[in-house]
């Protein structure tokens, strides 16, 4: 039995829920698992439905805090769980373990293909035993920044629930799913033009949006009465959202490998999604698995949905092909085991007694008082 402990922000996004499908897949084999949730005040509040069944701390802290005194926090915790690995996913926690020299194995998973992640790896890279990367392209990324690391540096897909899995055959309208963020990087403000032009050539879908509502740009169209939205879904109800569409569209301009696209292949839907490096052909195959299409292009879209909407033999055979993708190496018990292979590895290059670059500033000093510390930031901010 391993004691396994993940520090993450938030329990919102793809990075908690890989994070929490590892969490209890971790604790249904046997294992002890801990989630730390390092939460900013300033954010929206925690979801406790989402932690309804994780063992979690939830530690607040405000971007002026002694930083000192917050790791002193971090830590004081970890000990107490005594964990055998300690997984980071982001800022603090990557801040975190180049302030404290950690024993146990540390395993830095990287969650998209932005700078961002990528510095985090390598500002911390010495104090990290391996590295998880979401898609094969991130990994090589990675790989070319920290050369002397290849050999710690993996590939493992993010894991995903395991559905009841059937394929789609539709027999009416053609039902068009969409998960994500109401913004340009998820590509949303394509999907009403997408819903124009098929209009336009006489083909009418219906619609599924499941994002929050962050503006009021797209009231009108979210409003027509061939759209069905959703602020949110939980978990428990996800299934049945997938199994009443046919197809997933993600027009992202940027992801790592998207939860909700290995999870839409696992419940038999046809993705149509950006062609970005960070998917795997592997995965999604243009016009076997799904379809990619070029960033922006609301055409390519139209095009492949029409397909899909005239050709349902087309929308079957790829739906059954996603299916056999999902059930080869998408699999909960397959992905499991690559992170047990990762974490049983004896192999690392980390060196304690390396130089890092310091999390700190003149003020995160062991005796300064917090709210002394904060007064003095929240004065600098106002100048």
């Amino acid at each position: 039995m391993s004691k396994v402990c993940f520090i993450l922000p938030d329990v919102i996004g793809g990075c908690f829920v890989n994070c929490s499908n590892i969490y209890h897949k971790l604790v249904h084999s046997g294992n002890e698992a801990l989630m730390i949730l390092t939460h900013r005040n300033q954010r929206q509040g925690i979801s406790e439905s989402a932690l309804r069944d994780i063992n979690h701390l939830i530690v607040y802290h405000k971007d002026a805090d002694n930083r000192s005194h917050l790791f002193q926090q971090l830590e004081r915790l970890i000990k107490e769980f005594a964990p055998d690995t300690i997984i980071l996913n982001d800022y603090i926690d990557h801040q975190l373990v180049r302030a404290v020299r950690f024993p146990q194995q540390v395993i830095s998973i990287l969650h998209g293909d932005y700078e961002y992640y990528y510095e985090l790896a390598m500002d911390s890279a010495a104090r990290i035993d391996k590295f998880v990367c979401v898609s094969e392209s991130i990994k090589e990324g990675l790989s070319r920044r920290l050369p002397n690391r290849v050999t710690d540096i993996n590939y493992i897909a993010p894991m995903t629930r395991d559905f009841a899995m059937k394929t789609k055959g539709a027999e009416d309208v053609l039902k068009v799913l969409f998960i994500g963020r109401m913004t340009e990087e998820k590509g949303f403000h394509l999907l009403p033009l997408i819903d124009e032009q098929l209009r336009k050539i006489g083909h009418q879908i219906k619609w599924t949006i499941v994002a929050a509502t962050i503006t009021d740009i797209y009231s009108k169209w979210l409003g027509g009465k061939n759209v069905t939205h959703h602020e949110i879904v939980i978990n428990d109800q996800m299934q049945y959202l997938y199994d009443d569409n046919d197809v997933l569209i993600l027009p992202s301009a940027a992801e790592g490998t998207p939860l909700v696209l290995l999870e839409c292949m696992k419940a038999g839907l046809v993705p149509i999604m950006s062609d970005l490096p960070t998917i795997s052909e592997n995965i999604l195959a243009n016009g076997k698995t799904g379809f990619r299409i070029k960033t922006e292009n609301v055409e390519g879209y139209v095009n492949a949905i029409v397909s899909l909407d005239k050709d349902r033999d087309l929308l079957t055979n790829i739906s059954e092909r996603a299916l056999e993708t999902a059930r080869r190496s998408l699999g909960e018990e397959q992905l499991y085991n690559q992170w047990q292979s990762v974490m049983a590895s004896q192999i690392s290059g980390k060196d304690m007694n390396a130089e890092v670059r310091s999390p700190y500033d003149r003020l995160d000093k062991k005796w300064l008082p917090n709210p002394i510390v904060k007064w003095i930031r929240s004065i600098r901010q106002k100048k």
